[in-house]
Order: C-alpha cells, then structure tokens, then sequence
C-alpha cells in the first residue's frame, strides 16, 4: 500500500481555499519542543476571486446523472460484517451494514431521491449522494454511491481518530504538549470563524484537537496531522475497508458509504475507548457551523456533525455527516454534493435534512 503523505492531505483540509504543501518534516513533538514548519512551502492562485494552489490538472468532466426515481422496494440484504484483523485470534466486530427493506426507509429514499433530481434539473448539482441509517437497526439506504467527492475539512474527521488510536498505546498522549510556532499570513482561515491559536503559547494535543473540530480550525489541523506518524492515516482507512482512491485535483476521495463508517465507529465505541468515542462525538455536538446539515434544526437533542469545502476551477464540493441523537430513534446522515454554487449547494443539504427529519419524527417508533 502507498503512504498517504501527511503533506499531500493538507489542501483539502483547509475550507474556503486549497493549499498544496510542496515539502513537509513529519516528526513529532514533545515536552513542549515547537515542530519546525520547514514544510510549508506552498504556491497559491486565485482561481474566481479565491486563492487556489498551482495550475490543476485537467480532471475528467463530471455529469449530471439524475437518480432514477423508480427505486424498488427489495427485500434486505444481508449484512456485512466489517472486523478489524489487528490480531492472529481476535477479530472485534467494527460496524455491520445493509441495505433496509423497511417501508419507512425506501419512502425517505424515494422523497430525498425526488429533491435531488429537482435540483440537477435546476442546475444547482452535478450530483449529490446521501447514506442514511436509523443506528438501531443494522440497514441503510444510499442515493447514489458509486459518487466520489472531495471531503475537505470533513478529512478532519479521520485526524481525530487517529490521535484518539495513538492515545490507546499511550494513554498520556492527549496530555502531551506542542508548542504554536505561529500561522502563516497566506493561511486560510476557516470560514465564518478567526484565526485561535496564539503564536508561541503552548498547547496539549486535547485542546489542539477540540479547536481543530469546533471551529474546524486549520492552524491546529496541520499542527496536529504534523504530529502523526507517517501511514497513521493510511492505517484506519486499511482497518475500515475504505479503499486509498484519489484524482488529479485530491489525494483522497470517499463515497458517502464510506465516509459514514467514521462516525459508525465513533458511535459503536469500537474503534478507540468508550470514553474517546464519547468526548470525540460530544465535541462533534459543539461545531459551530450551521448553514447546511443543522439549519433548520431545533436544539431539542444533539447533533453530532462535520462539514468540508473543496473548492476547484470545474468542481465545488460541500459535503456534511451527522449523527442526530433523536430520543429512541438515533440516526446518521450523510450528504455530498458536487455543484456550481456552494451556497445552493447548502440549501440542498439542509432541505433533504429537514425532510429526513420530519419522516423520522412522523414515523412509529
């Protein structure tokens, strides 16, 4: 398998803008010791009126597929049981997965179906894809799967996890202190938010990890995936069974089916402890974005969510996953969408949000 560079990964994390690091020193820090940004060398265009990395390569055009909206209702599959084999003897069971059968399922499936084609007919979309899964229960529905997308900040996601696997060897490793050297004035800032992290003050991998999901901070991400061995990544995507796929313009692409096992694992608590999956989905609960997923949602129970922005010359990427923790009736969502303006790309995201809840809250329980 090849190794996700660390480096490689960093233009899309960082919203609004894309950056490409040209060279970059993967060592950890300890005891306070400051990582030397050495690797930051980057280049930058504006690319209409937003600042872009180098010249993109030309990547195959994206068309409009509509979904078919004649979905037939089949009987279930069965589920596939996905293990982590870290061991000769024991294999944990991660997460399983289906496709549900139930009235209510393909009905949500059917209705989000016909939002998504109103929207490709306007113009809105290239294509959107959608998984959506009731947690008690093991089956799901998917809208278009077979839909690759940038995930941008949601990449932030998986560098949560991978700090959290490497505090199960080191139980002191949220502890450990790295000291901010100071952002770069080319630096993105997230949007809607202002740079956080102060220039020299010292910060513990905890407090680097709760800026970089609630404020989805870009400063504290590269301070973080800085601070990772090489392969880190590489491995949990191994563990999860998400294939390393990538393209001219990204280094890493995820369908919807693939990108919701990062919040399944964080929900079974079978990937890291019970208490990290905890704090890691209370803090997902605390993201200040609003705009798409949450919208139109009332605070009567918590919303575990994620956000990306992938910005390129032919595609806009604005993807979200959440966990809505509705009383006796939890459930995950994910939406990506591939489009021509992100803005609308945001009324599409929280117009198949507000339907899924509605037929969740009108349904038995």
């Amino acid at each position: 398998m090849n190794t996700l560079a660390n480096g490689e990964l960093i233009h899309q994390l960082c919203n609004s803008k894309t950056i490409l690091f040209i060279s970059m020193n993967n060592s950890n820090s300890k005891g306070g010791k400051s990582f030397r940004p050495s690797w930051l060398s980057f280049l930058f265009f504006f690319a209409g009126g937003a600042m872009m990395i180098a010249a993109y390569l030309k990547m195959n055009a994206v068309e409009s597929n509509p979904v078919n909206v004649s979905i037939p209702v089949t009987a279930a599959q069965s589920a596939s049981i996905i293990r982590l084999e870290e061991s000769e003897f024991v294999h944990p069971v991660l997460y399983e997965e289906g496709e549900s059968s139930s009235a209510l399922m393909q009905g949500i499936k059917q209705n989000v179906t016909g939002i998504i084609n109103n929207f490709l007919a306007q113009g809105t979309l290239k294509n959107a894809s959608v998984y959506i899964r009731k947690l008690n229960e093991t089956g799901a529905v998917t809208i278009n799967p077979d839909f690759y997308y940038d995930p941008g900040s949601m990449m932030k996601v998986p560098i949560m996890i991978a700090h959290l696997r490497k505090a199960l060897d080191n139980p002191l490793w949220l502890s450990q202190k790295i000291e901010f050297p100071g952002r770069n004035p080319n630096m993105p800032v997230e949007l809607g938010s202002k740079p956080i992290l102060v220039a020299g003050s010292v910060y513990t991998v905890k407090q680097l990890i709760e800026t970089m999901i609630i404020y989805s901070d870009n400063d504290a991400v590269i301070t973080l995936l800085s601070n990772l061995e090489a392969g880190s990544l590489n491995k949990i995507l191994k563990d999860l069974k998400i294939p390393e796929r990538k393209n001219a313009q990204s280094p890493m692409l995820f369908g919807v089916s693939e990108y919701e096992r990062f919040f399944t694992v964080l929900y079974n608590a079978s990937y890291v402890s019970k208490k990290d999956s905890e704090w890691a989905l209370q803090l997902l609960s605390k993201t200040v974005y609003n705009k798409s997923l949450t919208r139109n949602m009332s605070t009567q129970f918590p919303i575990a969510h994620k956000y990306g922005i992938a910005e390129f010359p032919d595609n806009l990427y604005l993807n979200e996953a959440g966990i809505f923790f509705k009383k006796d009736n939890p459930y995950l969502l994910v939406v990506m969408t591939n489009g021509t303006n992100t803005i609308k790309q945001s009324d599409v995201i929280s117009e198949i949000s507000t339907a899924v809840l509605h037929a969740f809250e009108s349904a038995p329980l």
